[in-house]
């Protein structure tokens, strides 16, 4: 049930055009961050050894 509430309230302030404003990016880096981390310990810090 208090995931419910959590969704409809994110639901909420996605949808309120003055909220949406402020937060800017924030929502869309919040999103990616977890997948971000993952690709980080996979790709090595020097991509041109993928090739290699």
């Amino acid at each position: 049930m208090g995931m419910m509430l959590k969704m409809k309230l994110v639901g909420f302030l996605a949808n309120n055009r003055k909220i949406r404003a402020r937060m800017g990016n924030k929502m869309n880096e919040g999103m990616i961050a977890p997948y971000k981390k993952v690709i980080e310990k996979v790709v090595p810090e020097n991509p041109d050894r993928i090739r290699e």
